[in-house]
């Protein structure tokens, strides 16, 4: 054959074979790292066999002789099924990414070395109880004993010839504080709006941000802000989806007042971005004395969201404004002085080192030099892009960075709860991150508590970065008068992010409050079935959830269509009742109007900002979080006289043409009739892998695409990213669903995963639960065991 087909035998020794041979090889490791759900392991650290029984889906339910052990069957499952999730996390955490992948990593390192999280952390973990301790201990003893035993570890390890570094307690520290920077938004708010006011009249300035305080700065001050205010937060949002702004939830209890059983049903839908995999992980622990089931994040070994045999809970975004960032006043001719109400105080400088990982190939290039940093502090904060001379510097003053945090202690005790009181107990431990409470009992009561530290402020809001001269935090506001309720009349609680805080609440807490329109809705819906005389259901929680109704639309188009040629030109898009589901047409149009209405109205003003990142917010939309709030849409077109040019008339000018270019666009993207127009194909959600969705070679295998849905403004919330290469992908959104429903002994739990309880991309667990997510069904509680793993102790 070689001599009589020489050019079919070299391509078949040269290239067919080493290529079968590759795959071959390929696929048998793959195969070898995944995770065996059906053996026995023998391990350290614990005193009796202890069972993990998975269901269909692969959800753990451990059994366990002790709560110790509960814990570290914790640890060893979660790392199991998510082991380089939670590496990723832990270096992102530290800031230590650009070792494994490379110098694309720098920038988001550098910030995350900055925020000091890790150095938090490692302060908040001597100050945990004796008890918490303990737990984090046998956690982290569960995730080791997994990976010394392990056969092969997930893929990515092997891809980057990486061997994880044992688990530490502190690690799950530093996992509860980066679930706290991915709540706060408003961080980057504060910025926003002080180097938006260097390009507004005080008239637009006051239009836009209604009752903030404006203080002229000098000019070096707002220099100041733009210049180092935007570190890596751009990747930080991308690609880890940390600090997206608005980032939110759903959640609702409703007593047995109004309920088919007599009983309270308590719903929720944590909002925030979409990745695969999952952000949740759902497990069941069944002790002799903790009994919980829910959602925790990789890396903690408590349940955040779900029930006990006592109470049930679930919670949201508490947009608390707990941050600040200071103008500190640098004294040039004092090196390393600055200015505080005592005098002049040296400045804090610690040295952190970034080794980077050479790029490929590695053996044919040069070793990648540390990059060295020096990371400065004042009493208030580490001090964002401060460069050495320097005559003023921004500090971020944050809850989340004070030495002592009990917030593990609280999540802890939260699962061991067992009535109003312990509940609220173990809540009043929490700092960081602030998040509304929902709960229910087996007694039947319901309730709401907001938790973790918000503090008072003197001489100031924080709405806006604070000459240090100007600022002062003076304490925090009192636990026994933070928001709450218990039983109100009405029957039911809803949170969505909105102000609950009454009128004459003594305490600022925020200026970042999200729309109500969800929260609206829900009541609306809530309101309906009861005033109907019909008992709300398990499938009626289900439903609400799915909600895809915008009650803010209507009211924003009704202000565009008060002209009579908008009127007569989209009659159908006047006529909507927002609606997203019924009509994906205008939905698109509405969605696709918004983003460049807002380059109609505010890019002249806006055309001379120097931040880059606030270029792209107000004159090139590429995100929905980039966009107006709805509320500043329509007070930008009350006062048409502030933006629109030339002689406005109701800003009908400006109006048409996004109407217009909006068309054009959707035209161009699903054609000509506008019968084929949805949003919900023009903006798929897409369930993004962290690392193989980088390439256009890997994405299409371990990425996932569903149809999208709703709007940033709907129950079922929606939120996107443009890219002119790729289009509209949906990338944020509800990442979980539970409803709990109280029974006559325990809890009923119903709940569906986004995508799936395995990060290893070759599980059958790797988006299993996807189908069901999409299709808006809820996966209900079983007692049948798939597999059974079995964890024995040394002898």
């Amino acid at each position: 054959m070689l001599v009589r087909y020489p050019l079919i035998s070299r391509l078949f020794l040269f290239v067919i074979l080493p290529l079968v041979i590759v795959v071959i090889w390929f696929g048998f490791s793959v195969l070898r790292s995944l995770p065996s759900y059906s053996s026995e392991y023998t391990v350290p650290f614990i005193d009796q066999p202890i069972e993990i029984h998975r269901d269909a889906y692969g959800v753990p339910k451990i059994i366990a002789k002790t709560d110790q052990d509960l814990f570290f069957a914790m640890g060893f499952v979660q790392a199991q099924d998510r082991l380089w999730q939670m590496e990723v996390n832990r270096r992102l955490g530290e800031g230590r990414l650009a070792e494994v992948l490379g110098a694309s990593s720098v920038s988001t390192d550098i910030s995350m070395r900055t925020y000091g999280l890790a150095l938090a952390a490692e302060q908040a973990y001597i100050s945990l109880a004796s008890e918490t301790k303990a737990v984090l201990q046998a956690y982290s003893d569960g995730v080791n004993a997994w990976v010394e035993q392990a056969d092969k570890l997930p893929p990515e390890f092997s891809l980057f010839s990486l061997q994880p570094e044992p688990w530490r307690p502190v690690d799950s520290v530093l996992v509860g504080k980066m679930l706290a920077l991915r709540l706060a938004f408003g961080i980057q708010q504060e910025s926003d709006r002080q180097l938006a006011a260097a390009v507004l009249s005080p008239a637009q300035f006051a239009n836009l941000y209604p009752g903030v305080v404006l203080e002229t700065l000098p000019t070096e001050q707002i220099e100041l802000i733009s210049s180092q205010l935007n570190l890596g937060n751009a990747e930080l949002s991308r690609d880890f989806g940390i600090g997206i702004t608005g980032v939110g939830s759903n959640a609702w209890v409703v007593s047995g007042k109004h309920t088919d059983t007599g009983r309270p049903i308590l719903a929720g839908d944590p909002h925030l971005a979409v990745p695969i995999p999952s952000y949740w992980y759902q497990a069941e622990l069944n002790g002799p004395v903790l009994k919980a089931k829910g959602v925790t994040v990789p890396g903690l070994p408590v349940i955040v969201f779900g029930h006990n045999e006592f109470i049930s809970w679930n919670g949201t975004n508490f947009s608390a404004d707990a941050y600040d960032y200071v103008i500190e006043q640098i004294d040039p001719s004092r090196q390393n002085q600055y200015k505080t109400a005592q005098g002049w105080k040296s400045l804090q400088t610690r040295q952190e080192t970034i080794h980077v990982r050479t790029a490929f190939p590695g053996r044919l290039r040069p070793p990648a030099r540390p990059i060295m940093i020096t990371v400065t502090s004042t009493e208030n904060g580490p001090l964002i892009g401060y460069q050495n001379g320097d005559t003023s510097a921004m500090a971020l003053k944050w809850t989340a960075l004070q030495p002592e945090d009990q917030t593990m202690t609280a999540l802890l005790q939260l699962n061991y709860a067992s009535d109003w009181h312990s509940f609220r107990a173990a809540l009043s431990l929490m700092v960081a991150p602030t998040i509304n409470f929902l709960y229910a009992d087996q007694l039947g009561n319901i309730g709401y508590a907001a938790a973790g530290h918000i503090p008072i402020r003197r001489n100031s809001t924080g709405i806006l970065p604070t000459p240090q001269h100007k600022f002062a935090w003076t304490g925090m506001i009192p636990w026994e008068e933070m928001p709450q309720q218990f039983n109100p009349a009405s029957g039911y609680i809803v949170n969505a992010n909105q102000n609950n805080i009454p009128a004459d609440y003594p305490y600022y807490v925020s200026y970042d409050w999200l729309d109500p329109a969800r929260a609206n809705r829900i009541e609306q819906l809530l309101q309906h079935y009861i005033d109907s005389g019909n008992k709300l259901t398990l499938d009626s929680m289900r439903k609400i959830q799915l909600d895809q109704l915008d009650m803010v639309a209507p009211r924003l188009i009704k202000r565009w269509c008060t002209d009579p040629e908008v009127e007569k030109k989209y009659t159908s898009l006047c006529s909507w009742d927002g609606n997203m589901q019924t009509d994906p047409a205008a939905a698109a149009l509405y969605q696709l109007t918004l983003r460049h209405l807002t380059r109609t109205l505010f890019s002249s003003t806006f055309a001379t900002i120097n931040d880059r990142r606030l270029q792209q917010r107000w004159v090139g939309p590429r995100s929905f979080e980039d966009l107006p709030t709805r509320q500043q849409f329509k007070a930008a077109l009350d006062q048409p006289e502030l933006w629109c040019e030339p002689k406005p008339v109701g800003c009908r000018a400006e109006t048409l043409v996004a109407l217009g270019s909006a068309t054009a666009e959707l035209t161009r993207l699903q054609g000509s009739n506008s019968k084929d127009w949805a949003w919900h194909n023009l903006a798929p959600r897409i369930y993004e892998n962290f690392l193989f969705s980088q390439s256009n070679a890997s994405r299409s295998l371990f990425e996932r695409k569903v149809p999208g849905v709703g709007s940033y403004d709907t129950v079922n919330v929606g939120g996107y990213r443009y890219d002119p290469l790729l289009g509209y992908q949906q990338f944020f959104g509800a990442s979980y669903r539970q409803v709990i429903v109280s029974e006559a002994h325990g809890f009923s739990y119903h709940a569906v995963n986004s995508t799936g309880q395995s990060g290893h991309p070759f599980s059958s667990h790797y988006a299993d639960q996807l189908s069901a997510f999409t299709a808006g069904q809820l996966i209900p509680p079983t007692d049948a065991t798939r597999h059974l793993t079995l964890l024995r102790p040394h002898l």
